[in-house]
C-alpha cells in the first residue's frame, strides 16, 4: 500500500495519506499503518496544507457557507482553521515542495497558523528559500 498518492491535474494537487486516529488523553494521534516507517509519514505541514485546500474547495463550492461555519462543523477553533487557510496563499513552488518533503526551512504549521508570512509570492520565495524567482 503506497504511503501517498499525489497526482496534478488541471491546476489541482490530490494528497492522499493512510492514517488512522485515536484519541488519547482527549487529544487525537495519528496511527500509522502496519509497515510503515517512521519516514514514510506525511509532514505535519504537508498534512496542514492537504486540509487548508480541501477546506477551502469546501468554502470555494458553496458547500460549507463560510469559515466560522467550517470551524464549527470541525468541531476546531476559528483562529486555527482561519490559520492553516493561509496555506492556500502559499507561492505554487512553495506548496510542490512540501508536497515533495522539501519543505522550506523556514516554514511551519505554526509560522501558517500565525500568519507570519509574506502575502507576495517573490517575497514568499526571498523569505522561505532565499531566492527570487527568475521571471
Amino acid at each position: 500500500m503506497p504511503t501517498e498518492i499525489v497526482s496534478h491535474k488541471d491546476g489541482i494537487i490530490v494528497l492522499r495519506v493512510p492514517m488512522t486516529f485515536r484519541k488519547r488523553g482527549g487529544r487525537r494521534e495519528i496511527i500509522m499503518p502496519e509497515g510503515m516507517k517512521p519516514e514514510d509519514t506525511a509532514s505535519s505541514l504537508k498534512i496542514a496544507v492537504a486540509k487548508a485546500f480541501y477546506w477551502r474547495k469546501l468554502l470555494d463550492s458553496g458547500k460549507v457557507e463560510s469559515i466560522s461555519e467550517l470551524a464549527k462543523q470541525l468541531n476546531m477553533n476559528l483562529a486555527h482553521v482561519t490559520g492553516l487557510l493561509r496555506a492556500t496563499f502559499l507561492a505554487p513552488d512553495i506548496i510542490k515542495s512540501v508536497i515533495d518533503s522539501k519543505e522550506p526551512a523556514g516554514l511551519s504549521t505554526t509560522r501558517l497558523r500565525d500568519g507570519k508570512f509574506p502575502f507576495l509570492w517573490e517575497e514568499q520565495r526571498i523569505q522561505f528559500i532565499g531566492q527570487k524567482n527568475a521571471s
